[in-house]
């Protein structure tokens, strides 16, 4: 997602809420061509190397579904999970969340465009994170 043109004196610079995961979550970024990107880092992917939420194979989202760490961090994370989901799927649910970090956006300033990236989450099966680096 973009921050229309006319609006991008919003954004001078990164604004990032502060991390609980792996993930950022909604966040606004000041890129090198001008423009200000808006979006979550990070969503589950239904397909490998699915680069949009309309691509899903069921094999691929029924190993990330059924996968035992995936099971125990949305056990201990429900709300979060939820949250991050209707933020993807819904406008007006990612704009709430926008208004968090910069209240004066409104869903008008928003604009579709780019495509979405595809990051590992190194998860354990407890539902952890494993960042070995």
């Amino acid at each position: 997602m973009h921050i229309a043109d006319e609006f991008k004196h919003l954004v001078n610079h990164l604004i990032y809420p502060v991390p609980k995961y792996p993930f950022f979550g909604v966040h606004f970024t000041k890129m090198i061509n001008c423009g200000r990107e808006v979006g979550p880092d990070a969503v589950l992917a239904l397909k490998r190397e699915g680069y949009k939420n309309t691509v899903f194979t069921l094999k691929d989202t029924f190993d990330s579904l059924m996968y035992k760490g995936f099971l125990n961090f949305l056990a201990k994370n429900t709300n979060l999970a939820i949250g991050e989901f209707l933020s993807f799927f819904s406008k007006s649910a990612f704009v709430a969340k926008s208004k968090k970090l910069i209240p004066d956006v409104e869903e008008y300033m928003f604009v579709k465009g780019g495509t979405d990236g595809v990051r590992t989450q190194a998860i354990n099966p407890k539902g952890g994170f494993n960042y070995g680096f």
